[in-house]
C-alpha cells in the first residue's frame, strides 16, 4: 500500500486490518503506562472504529506509521485515530439557543475562549512504540492528519482540531504546543477518577502559521 506521507526514515499509510494486533497491543501498553489503574478500550469497540469494512463510525480515520529503512515491510510503530464532527455550538447559535456554561479552569494563553465552528476534528489518540519515540513519528502522524483534513471535502468547513491530553503527560503536551496547539480547559477526573486532562486546541489560523514544523 502506497504511503501518504513520509519524513526522516518513516512513512504513513492507511490502516490495514492486519495491523489490528499491533494497535491493540499499543493501546494496552499505553493504558498501563499512563493510566495504571484504568480500563483499556474493549477489543470489540476498537475493531468497530478501525475495521476497513466498518458500517458505523464512518467519519473515523486510522493511519499507521512504519519505518521505511527496512527492506521488508515493517510492522507499524505508531498509529493515529481521529474523526470529524459538526460542532453543536454552531447549531445552537443558528437556532438562537444559549449554550450552558459550566465552571472550568481556563488557560490564560491566547484563544482560550471557545469559538463557534461549523465542524471540528477530534484526535482520539496517537500512539508510538517506545523504541521509535523522539524520532519525529508523532509529528509526522499529526502533520499527515492535518494535511489530509485540509485537502478533504470538509476541509474548508473545519476551523478547529481538538484533543484531550493527560495533565501528567508532559511530553505529549510539549509536542502539541511545539506544533501550535494550545491548552484551553483543564477537566478534572477525566478520563478517570483521580486524573485530569487538558482540552488542547489547534485552529486553521495556527495551522497556516506552523506548517514549517
Amino acid at each position: 500500500m502506497a504511503s501518504i506521507g513520509g519524513k526522516g526514515g518513516y512513512c504513513v499509510r492507511e490502516f490495514k486490518d492486519e495491523d489490528f494486533p499491533s494497535l491493540l497491543q499499543m493501546d494496552r501498553e499505553m493504558t498501563e503506562e499512563l493510566l495504571p489503574a484504568g480500563e483499556p478500550y474493549s477489543e470489540s469497540w476498537l475493531r468497530k472504529i478501525t475495521a476497513t469494512d466498518r458500517k458505523t463510525y464512518k467519519s473515523w480515520v486510522t493511519l499507521a506509521a512504519c519505518s521505511d529503512r527496512e527492506e521488508k515491510p515493517s510492522s507499524p510503530c505508531g498509529f493515529i485515530i481521529y474523526f470529524s464532527k459538526m460542532d453543536p455550538r454552531w447549531g445552537a447559535k443558528r437556532k438562537g439557543r444559549k449554550r450552558k456554561r459550566h465552571p472550568v479552569r481556563r488557560d490564560s494563553g491566547p484563544d482560550s475562549a471557545c469559538s463557534t465552528n461549523d465542524h471540528y476534528v477530534e484526535l482520539f489518540w496517537i500512539l508510538v512504540t517506545p523504541g521509535h519515540r523522539r524520532r519525529g513519528v508523532a509529528s509526522l502522524l499529526l502533520e499527515t492528519m492535518e494535511k489530509r483534513v485540509r485537502c478533504s471535502a470538509i476541509g474548508p468547513r473545519v476551523r478547529e482540531y481538538r484533543l484531550h491530553c493527560l495533565e501528567s503527560n508532559a511530553s505529549g503536551l510539549s509536542l502539541y504546543e511545539r506544533r501550535g496547539w494550545f491548552r484551553k480547559v483543564l477537566k478534572a477526573n477525566y478520563p478517570s477518577k483521580g486524573h485530569s486532562s487538558w482540552t488542547v486546541s489547534y485552529t486553521h489560523l495556527r495551522a497556516h502559521e506552523t506548517d514549517s514544523y
